[in-house]
């Protein structure tokens, strides 16, 4: 059986050592995954393990956002899909606010839809209840309006064979999930201070550190309930 912990701490330093700690008894040609909050930290922590010039050839250090495109990569080539950023969203949002607009489905938008600024604002709305992980069905009884633009998103994103930083995050939750996820998860895994910033990012956490090889996840204590999110996290 993988033995877990989840070692928590407001001092850096208090984390920083456990993460060394746990990298110190692989072997620089062991292969582990180090992932951090970003690349440049779990960079750091690799580098600072070995000090005085050491190499390891089997130490994989990513950021969170790595290693959820490497997760989700076998299920995004086999469905077709292409992960755009933010902008290439958010021009699939205008163009669902237009069709929205032809068919009479804006409602309450119909008034400031042509203004500056309105695709932009539906964009961010739509990525946090998609990051939320709530649906079209969810929605709709609460606000039709929103609803439709969500849906005309959804659709439009489908019939480009696109899918945005929510799409990502699900479809490699559900590798995960599975147990058909990247081979990186059969490796001993270190997951040092991610903290999500949504339902989806907290899902995928949890599901990762519940996966057969997740040995430590080291994070930071704080006001806010981040890692508990994670623990609570459910499919």
């Amino acid at each position: 059986m993988i033995a877990r912990a989840l070692i928590t701490s407001h001092a850096a330093h208090v984390r920083l050592e456990s993460a060394r700690g746990w990298l110190s008894g692989h072997a620089p040609a062991a292969e582990v995954v180090v992932v951090g909050a970003n690349a440049a930290a779990a960079a750091e922590l690799v580098r600072t393990s070995l000090g005085d010039g050491r190499a390891a050839f089997g130490w994989h250090h990513l950021s969170f956002a790595q290693l959820a495109a490497a997760l989700a990569s076998p299920a995004l080539v086999a469905a077709s899909l292409v992960p755009v950023s933010r902008l290439a969203a958010t021009a699939v949002v205008a163009h669902a606010v237009q069709g929205v607009g032809r068919a009479g489905r804006l409602g309450r938008y119909a008034r400031v839809a042509d203004t500056p600024g309105f695709a932009r604002a539906i964009a961010r709305a739509v990525e946090e209840l998609r990051l939320a992980r709530v649906d079209v069905a969810t929605l709709e009884p609460h606000d039709p309006d929103l609803a439709a633009l969500v849906a005309a998103y959804e659709s439009g994103m489908a019939d480009a064979q696109l899918t945005d930083w929510p799409g990502v995050l699900a479809a490699a939750r559900a590798s995960v999930a599975t147990g058909d996820a990247h081979p990186l998860l059969d490796l001993p895994l270190l997951l040092l201070d991610l903290q999500p910033h949504s339902e989806s990012e907290a899902a995928l956490i949890s599901f990762t550190y519940r996966s057969r090889n997740v040995q430590t996840r080291i994070g930071k204590i704080s006001r806010h309930t981040a890692w508990h999110r994670c623990t609570a996290a459910t499919p």
